[in-house]
């Protein structure tokens, strides 16, 4: 079962950028952010679901800046060719 698709590397791309932003939010960030803040929630009262919609919401704007990227890229390979 050989498939031949043009430009594999884009789709390989576009699949690991969702895939390596759920795992730095799970695994990484979003465990350690109470942590690194644990002096600031004894301290102040403020809601502490924004410190994890904070960092959920860094993760996305990095992701879209990667598509954008990608797809920049494209385009212009797409164009120049």
């Amino acid at each position: 079962m050989k498939v031949n698709i043009d430009k594999f590397y884009i789709y390989l791309f576009i699949g690991l950028i969702p895939l390596v932003i759920f795992l730095l939010l799970v695994f990484k960030q979003d465990l350690q952010v109470f942590l690194m803040n644990k002096d600031l929630i004894k301290k102040i009262y403020f809601p502490r679901i924004i410190l994890p919609i904070s960092t959920v919401n860094s993760a996305f704007m990095n992701m879209f800046l990667q598509y954008d990227s990608c797809v920049i890229n494209n385009i212009s390979q797409w164009y120049w060719v």
